[in-house]
Parts: C-alpha cells; structure tokens; sequence
C-alpha cells in the first residue's frame, strides 16, 4: 500500500457543467490565497484549490482530503479499476475521476460522508464545491430547522436550498453529453455482531496512524485535550512511534481548566513535547472569531463552543485529531429507549427557549416552515436505520457526527491545516457497528482499549463532557474533582448560578438589521438589546446566525463585520 501522491491532493474542488463562470467558484473558496488550476471539460470544467495539477487533456484523478490504504498504482486511464480501487479506499476523501474517453466524471465519497462536498443541479446547470459558500442561496428553512432543533443539518441537507451534501459510500456518475446523474452506493453497515469482543481494535488504530504518518512531518501537530478520544490518540501514536508535537488549548470553562491540565499531564507522561496556547479575549468579538466564521463555511456559526478558540490557533499543517468512531465507542447522546429516548432527551421542541425564540424572531409561518421541515426531515432520516440501539448509534454518526463541526473537524480545520482522523476504516467500523450500548456507557470500552494501550495511558486523569472519568476504584484525581462539585452544588442557587452576561459580542447589534430581513423576520422581537434577558440573547444569537449565514454566501461577511471586530 502506498501514499498518494501529492499531484493528487488538492484543498477543494469546484465542478460546473452548465453556463456560469468556474473561477469565481474556486475564488470564494480560497481562504488562504493558494495556487488554483483549471481545467475544460465538454460544457464547463473543473478547478482545484491548492496543491493539485490538472493536465490538459486525457483522464485524470484528484482527491480532497486524504485516503489512507491506496494500491501502488492508480491508473486514471482505465476507468473501470480505479473506481474499484477508489471504492477501496479508508480514509476521509472525495475523489474525482474524468474519463475523456467516455466523456464521464465519478466521485467516490469516502465511507462515512466526512469530507465534505455539495452539489445542486438545476436549470443553470450541474455544480460540485467543497465549500457551500461558493454558491449564493436561499435559505432551507427544513435545515434551519434542524439546525435549531438539534444543532445540526439533517442527512444531506444543507442550510441553502436546492445544495445538498454527497452522500457518503457512493458512486456518483454525471454525463455532461445527456445530462445524466447516477448514484449508487458501495458500501452498507453490517449486521451487528460479537466479533468486536475479539477484534484488536487498538492495533488496527496503529494501522491506520501509521498509514497517515505517510503524509505527516516529523513533529506534525496533535491537538490534545483530556478526553478519551485523545488520549487513545495520544497512545496509538506513541505505540507507533510517530513524532509528534501536542498543542493543548487552554480552556478554562471545563471542570476549572481541568482539561487542558490533564491533557499537559499526559503529555508529560507519554514522553511527548507539547506547547500550551490560549485564544484571544474577548474572543466572540475578536479578529480570530471572524477568521472562524470566514472559515466554517456559514454550517455552524456559534457563539458558545469551544471549537472556534481551536480553530484560531491552529498551525498551516497536519492536524492529528481525535479516534472517528466517537459516537460507536461512547453512548454519549444515546439515551435508554432508542429513537423514542432520543427524540425526548436531546431533540429541542416548541416549549424549549431556543424554539421560543425562534418563533418570536420569524414569522409564523416561517417558524412553522422550519418545524415542520424539521420533523419530516427527522422522520424520513431515523426510518431508514434499525430502530434500536444500534440504528440510533449511526444515526447520531451519520448525521451529529458527520455535519456538525466540534465532530468531524473537515468541517473547519481543513480551511488551516490538513486533518488526520485515525479509526474511519472499513475494518474497525464493521467490527465497532456491534458495540452495544451498556458496553460503550461510563466510558467502559474506552477504558479497555486504554488499558490494552498500556498503564501510561492512563497515568493522567481524564475528563468528558466536562466531568471527570474515573480509571480505577482509586482515583485521587476523580475523587477529588468530584468532591469539589459536590460542594459547588451545596452553594445557595443564588451563588450557583451564572450571571446573566452583560456583553455577548461586539459583531451584535441592531446594525445588522436591513430592511429585507422583515420578509422573514418580525424587527420587534429585536428592539431590545441582547442583554436585556436571556430569552432577548437567544432572540439576537439566532438573528445572528442567520445574517452570518446570509453575509457568508453574499461575500460580504469580512466586510460587514470586520469595522467591528476587536484586535
């Protein structure tokens, strides 16, 4: 097995078969001012950013993100084996292949769907971008609402109309001579089964880190926290002796900056050099948060992750970060019960503050638009899995894992570095679809693989979710952080509870209201400023998720608020 060559790789791609203009595609997708090549193809072209050559004639092959696992030899010319083989391949990856002499263009969407690409066809044409920004839109107010529902898109819905997501495992086939679109999919999940009970799953995450270390310098960046995922990272590197160079970020909002003080720990402990960096403050009013939402790409505008400080500091180069299977190695959001647990414990409904907002802000028939999408939407996506524990793991998978950004990094930190996500292979997921769910509560099967890893890997606390995680009946770390909560939870309500914030951010304020936002909008429900109360914060966080969104695919984002941002 082999690497692919760099003359392969590009950052994104942009594709149109009809008559608008390719380079302004390409132009709205260059964050970082990279080369761009083009390409003709019979009634349009293709175009990449960074890093790939396009020849001028005959069939050739690209890829945005990176496959791991590729045969020897990838031979464009013929067809009918390179998608065999593209099909093959592990990995978080869009591959293009044009075919001259049957006038054809395939993409290959990795097995999960994590790399991101769009497309749309309509009347103007077919059209494929990895960044939905590209493109100008309407909104989907069926995305919308999923996206305040339950924080994320549904499927392949995309909070831009008639722009939908690849989807992932297939085959996507378009001819530009008849205008032909075919999509076929390679690849199901199994049947669940007992075989994780005897699969090594730590050495086939050694496999596929040192598979990535084929495209990874010596002391390539690890982006490591206190959390489990990371620290099974942390331990499958060190077992594969790859160089590397931890960055923690501080973040004082977890259990008393515990996770970046237990991250240092291991670090320390595993023999791994790490540097400790903080974001800049104010940061939801600071350069580096337009930076994130210049970068995000209009999916997920926040203000209140911590994945925007990230983003911030992030170096130019490979990024090692996190184990993919989360959601099938933790029961985090899956409640007891299935699809009927999940839809009463995590889904947001009428009643909630965040849906109240949401209907004092739009007109009632927008709001309606969006919970009714939403709810068909979410009906149509939860019937096509197994309805038990094991249907509703990759549902979370397929969808909270695939199209929110603090899951699938590809979704931000593509824009800065190159991201490496060990653990998106054939092999482990067809053996980790069987994990039940009692087996992944309390962190239980991550503890077993962290013990298989060894007892450095568990020297260090850890922390998820902002609780600590106990290793063993012993555990001074965990006793003691548990106490401490303990006893902030004996404290009157009065001293418990966060204040009401008196500044949200600097980008909020009745500026951002324009005269055509009342054909969706009720401008009443913002003639109190943010602080006013918390449900008046909700009211203009959601107002300006949508105006970032709509700025974002105008191109006019940088310019509206940059006057405003804070150095």
């Amino acid at each position: 097995m082999a690497r692919i060559p760099e003359r392969f790789l590009a950052q994104k791609i942009a594709i149109h078969i009809g008559a608008a203009e390719l380079q302004p595609l390409l132009d709205r997708q260059n964050y970082g001012n990279l080369r761009t090549a083009t390409r003709s193809l019979p009634q349009g072209g293709i175009g990449v950013v960074g890093g790939a050559l396009l020849p001028e004639t005959g069939s050739f092959l690209v890829f945005t993100g990176v496959p791991i696992r590729a045969p020897n030899t990838l031979e464009p010319r013929n067809s009918h084996e390179t998608i065999q083989a593209l099909a093959s391949l592990d990995g978080a990856f869009i591959a293009i292949h044009w075919d001259d002499t049957a006038n054809t263009l395939t993409l290959v969407t990795d097995r999960l769907g994590l790399q991101p690409a769009y497309y749309r066809r309509d009347e103007i044409g077919f059209t494929v971008v990895s960044d939905t920004r590209a493109l100008p839109a309407q909104p989907n107010l069926a995305a919308w609402g999923g996206f305040f529902a339950l924080g994320h898109t549904i499927a392949d819905r995309t909070l831009a109309k008639g722009l939908q997501r690849l989807p992932p495992a297939s085959i996507i086939r378009y001819r530009p001579a008849d205008d032909r679109l075919t999509i076929d999919r390679y690849w199901d999940w199994p049947s669940p089964s007992n075989s994780w009970r005897t699969f090594d799953f730590v050495e086939a995450l050694v496999d596929d880190v040192e598979h990535y270390g084929r495209y990874a310098p010596a002391g390539s960046t690890l982006l490591l926290s206190g959390g489990l995922d990371s620290r099974l990272l942390l331990g499958a590197l060190a077992l594969a002796r790859q160089d590397v160079q931890a960055l923690v970020v501080a973040h004082p909002g977890e259990l008393r900056s515990a996770d970046s003080r237990y991250a240092m720990r291991a670090a320390k402990v595993m023999g791994v050099r790490y540097r400790q960096m903080k974001a800049a403050e104010p940061f939801f009013s600071c350069r580096p948060y337009l930076r994130y939402l210049e970068a995000m790409d209009a999916a997920f505008p926040t203000l209140d992750l911590f994945i925007p400080r990230v983003a911030s500091v992030l170096p130019d180069e490979p990024v090692w970060d996190g184990f993919m299977p989360d959601y099938l190695f933790s029961a985090h959001q899956q409640p007891r019960g299935a699809f009927a647990g999940y839809w009463q414990q995590e889904v947001r409904k009428p009643g909630s503050l965040q849906w109240q907002a949401v209907r004092a802000l739009f007109h009632e028939d927008v709001a309606e638009a969006m919970w009714q999408g939403f709810q068909d939407d979410y009906s149509a996506e939860a019937n096509r899995w197994p309805q038990d524990e094991f249907g509703l793991a990759r549902f979370r998978l397929n969808n909270r894992g695939r199209n929110r950004p603090a899951m699938n990094p590809l979704k931000v930190y593509a824009n800065h570095a190159l991201p490496f996500i060990p653990g998106a292979s054939a092999e482990v997921l067809s053996h980790a679809a069987g994990l039940p769910a009692e087996e992944r509560r309390g962190a239980r099967f991550h503890m077993r693989l962290l013990r298989r890893i060894g007892r450095r890997a568990l020297a260090a606390p850890l922390i998820s979710g902002g609780s600590p995680i106990r290793r063993s009946r012993i555990d001074f770390a965990y006793w003691s952080a548990r106490l401490q909560e303990e006893a902030a939870a004996r404290l009157p309500s009065r001293l418990r509870r966060r204040p009401h914030r008196a500044s949200l951010s600097a980008f909020i304020g009745d500026w951002l209201i324009e005269p055509h936002d009342e054909h969706w909008i009720r401008p009443a429900a913002l003639q109190e400023p943010p602080t006013a109360s918390p449900s008046q914060t909700m009211i203009w966080k959601l107002f300006f998720y949508w105006k970032v969104w709509e700025w974002t695919h105008n191109g006019t984002l940088y310019e509206r608020l940059a006057p405003r941002a804070m150095d």
